[in-house]
């Protein structure tokens, strides 16, 4: 499988809420998701805060193929626990 090229995480919202920090305090390549004055809408937070776990998801769903490509049942389990965690913060507060 051929690692994708995009900013390392993890990301998080900057101070306002208007956009996404990257590792090193970089600025992601996404700079709008309606997120800036009168246009911050609830649906845009949460679109902002599923992209900010988006490098975390990503990182995960490659582990747990290769779980899955080595036939390692045993720790199924264990990367259903951290997937679960995952969605979880990525519907919740950052």
């Amino acid at each position: 499988m051929n690692k994708a090229k995009f900013t390392e995480g993890p990301w998080k919202m900057d101070k306002r809420g208007e956009s996404l920090i990257g590792k090193n305090d970089r600025a992601v390549g996404v700079w709008s998701c309606g997120l800036t004055g009168v246009n911050k809408s609830v649906e845009a937070v949460a679109n902002s805060k599923l992209i900010a776990f988006s490098p975390e998801m990503y990182e995960m769903l490659e582990r747990y193929v290769k779980l899955v490509e080595d036939d390692r049942e045993e720790e199924f389990l264990s990367s259903y626990r951290e997937i679960k965690s995952l969605l979880e913060k990525a519907v919740g507060e950052l």
